[in-house]
């Protein structure tokens, strides 16, 4: 799959540093590439390079996705990576798990809810906020806006009021 050579603006920090790793990734094999067969590279422009591509890295690692899409292209960035031979330390697939699920647990937590009876049913369920909207015939949404454990305590203590009216 051919990738863009630019990631679509965002206000994700994400994608900013993954454009700037992926031009130093660029201008280190193109040091490489411009060396005479059989020569090493020119120290004087090696060097540079290797060390924009070092920090380059470094930056998308500990930066954390501030989007869904942002952990996406992150972990598409790691394979990528991987692949073309960036300098990536023995144990960073462990740092890089733990940062994507923190990133993850966070939108998580900062993800608005939305209570939803099923008119079918009597159904009781729960969407984050920012999805579409339900069918106005066959929904009916009882409280929008909760963050997740307020909506998961509202569901829980409204399906304990159901059961022990029957």
């Amino acid at each position: 799959m051919a990738r863009a050579e630019t990631i679509p603006t965002t206000t994700d920090p994400i994608f900013a540093l993954i454009d700037t790793e992926r031009a130093a990734r660029k201008a280190w094999n193109r040091v490489h590439a411009e060396a005479p067969k059989g020569c090493d590279p020119d120290p004087g422009c090696l060097i540079p390079a290797h060390d924009a591509e070092i920090g380059a890295v470094a930056a998308v690692l500990k930066t954390l996705p501030t989007t869904l899409r942002g952990v996406i292209e992150a972990i598409e960035w790691t394979l990528e990576a991987e692949r073309d031979d960036a300098p990536l330390s023995d144990d960073w697939y462990q740092d890089f798990l733990k940062q994507m699920a923190l990133a993850l647990k966070i939108m998580t937590y900062k993800q608005t809810w939305r209570v939803y009876k099923r008119l079918s049913d009597g159904g009781i369920g729960m969407v984050p906020s920012d999805t579409s909207p339900f069918p106005a015939d066959e929904y009916i949404v009882l409280i929008d806006g909760l963050p997740l454990q307020e909506a998961g305590a509202w569901v829980n203590n409204y399906r304990k009021a159901q059961k022990e009216r029957r």
